[in-house]
């Protein structure tokens, strides 16, 4: 879906941003399940959420094949401040 949207001609001109919400779930959850386990392109160490975060959003990056700009941000919902 995200390389459909990115890559498709409908919004070929206009910026994208993603948000990858539940940044607090998703940490206590790296020190538990193992990412390199599941995602085996992932070389960093296990339990980094930076390694982690920047992981996925190098992930994004690499679908936009038309050099686009992708703004990523890491939210938390419950987190107002965000």
């Amino acid at each position: 879906l995200f390389d459909s949207l990115a890559n498709g001609q409908q919004f070929k001109h206009k910026p994208i941003i993603v948000f990858l919400n539940k940044l607090d779930a998703f940490e206590k959850k790296i020190v538990v399940s193992l990412l390199s386990e599941t995602f085996t392109d992932f070389n960093g160490p296990n339990i980094n959420l930076y390694a982690a975060t920047t992981h996925f959003a190098n992930q994004f990056r690499g679908i936009n094949k038309r050099n686009r700009e992708i703004n990523i941000y890491f939210t938390n919902a419950t987190d107002p401040k965000m």
